[in-house]
């Protein structure tokens, strides 16, 4: 877990000890033990995006896990925490995983920690310690087995959009890319949003126009929302677009 998050947690625990009259360590247990806790490593983006899209399956599919993702500083730091039995899943390469079963390379000085994969999840794997209870362990491998998608990156969603408006239109420029968080979109069932901004100018016109189009990411996919497009003036006025862009961004994200 990151530092960060864990401080958060460690605030909380110490401020419901004071009500309860239990010290932090047992709430930081009573925490944990209610909660599917994924760690990923800090380190590693491509790590915690998968994490998340695998908690917020968890969470779907098995609610009662309340499957959440936190960070730990790197994946030497994730085994550690593994073979304490602080934390019980984690997202690892596939190469780590083997590395820390074997007890070798980045992982020598811990010896070898033995670990229980639930699922591959492409260059990562899911892993467990080795005393994870089956009863615990064959829902969610039998959930990733059946239900798994692996989350799409915003930069390759962008970037298939930008190609269709190039192809639709006299030209693009001065695209722009970032990822908000949902209560930009507060309407909409996501966990992020995307929001790609260029300016087009369209066939036959001399004009270029400024456009921003809004997309959600639910389960690690991401799908069209809005479109906006600037109108003139002395200053920025954004009004809802036509639904020629939804129909040239849906297209190009294949949905």
């Amino acid at each position: 877990m990151d530092r960060r998050s864990f401080a958060r947690v460690l605030v909380l625990v110490v401020a419901a000890g004071g009500v309860l009259g239990h010290s932090p360590y047992r709430q930081w247990q009573v925490y944990r033990k209610s909660r599917l806790i994924i760690v990923t490593s800090a380190a590693d983006a491509a790590s915690h995006r998968i994490g998340e899209a695998v908690a917020a399956l968890l969470a779907r599919e098995l609610p009662d896990s309340r499957a959440m993702a936190s960070r730990a500083a790197d994946s030497r730091e994730i085994v550690k925490l593994l073979a304490s039995d602080q934390l019980e899943l984690a997202i690892l390469t596939a190469g780590d995983a083997r590395d820390a079963g074997a007890g070798r390379g980045q992982f020598a000085a811990e010896g070898a920690v033995p670990l229980r994969t639930l699922g591959a999840l492409g260059d990562y794997v899911l892993v467990a310690g080795a005393g994870f209870p089956d009863a615990k362990a064959e829902p969610i491998a039998r959930t990733l087995a059946t239900r798994w998608r692996p989350p799409q990156r915003f930069e390759d969603i962008a970037a298939r959009v930008v190609d269709a408006f190039t192809e639709r239109t006299a030209g693009v420029r001065n695209v722009r890319v970032d990822i908000r968080r949902r209560d930009m979109a507060p309407e909409a069932d996501v966990t992020l949003v995307g929001v790609l901004g260029m300016d087009i100018r369209p066939k036959d016109d001399p004009a270029w126009y400024s456009i921003r189009l809004l997309f959600g990411q639910r389960d690690g996919q991401w799908s069209f929302l809005k479109a906006y497009h600037e109108l003139p003036g002395p200053g920025p006025v954004w009004t809802e677009a036509s639904g020629w862009y939804r129909a040239v961004a849906e297209h190009a994200v294949g949905r």
